[in-house]
């Protein structure tokens, strides 16, 4: 982690003592802001569709993947848990938004895939996902949602090698 004194250079060390702890911590706010933007989706898709943020992320997924997809690779695209999926997957199953279908050469392997209704209600429910996505970029401007975005980008890689070295058991706490 890195600081910036007042004259806007970077420290190389860490300080607490010019954090507002826990508003400048940048785990705390993008949690934050995940929890809040997971409620609105929520809200939306919930009265809209009848789905809860995780059925409509799977949704997307699928979508996105456009083609018939593994729990584990959907999992691995949507940074959703597996049993996320399996939960998500099952239940939209049961709404006929999705069908399962096993592999022929392993029977242990099923996929998803959206079906013809899944389809309608993803129709459906992207006019929502696009006044969503007006609202919240209008707070900022281009170059502002661009600089965003590229920040993004970066923490979110950032975060998976931090994952992948918690995985391999080399954390640190710097």
């Amino acid at each position: 982690m890195t600081n910036k004194t007042s004259r806007g250079s970077r420290t190389a060390k860490p300080s607490l003592s010019g954090l507002d702890i826990p508003d400048d911590l940048i785990t705390f706010r993008v949690t934050v802001l995940s929890q809040l933007v997971s409620r609105v989706v929520n809200g939306h898709v919930g009265q809209a569709l009848g789905l809860s943020s995780r059925q409509w992320r799977l949704l997307i997924t699928l979508n996105r993947l456009d083609r018939p997809s593994t729990s584990g690779e959907i999992a691995q695209f949507a940074h959703l848990d597996y049993s996320q999926v399996s939960r998500a997957g099952y239940e939209l199953l049961q709404k006929g938004l999705v069908s399962y279908a096993a592999d022929p050469s392993d029977r242990r392997k099923s996929y998803l895939e959206m079906t013809k209704e899944g389809k309608k209600v993803l129709d459906e429910g992207l006019a929502g996902t696009m006044r969503r996505q007006e609202r919240l970029s209008s707070v900022m401007t281009g170059e502002e949602y661009e600089i965003f975005i590229k920040v993004m980008r970066k923490l979110t890689d950032e975060a998976r090698r931090m994952i992948d070295e918690t995985r391999a058991g080399d954390a640190t706490d710097d």
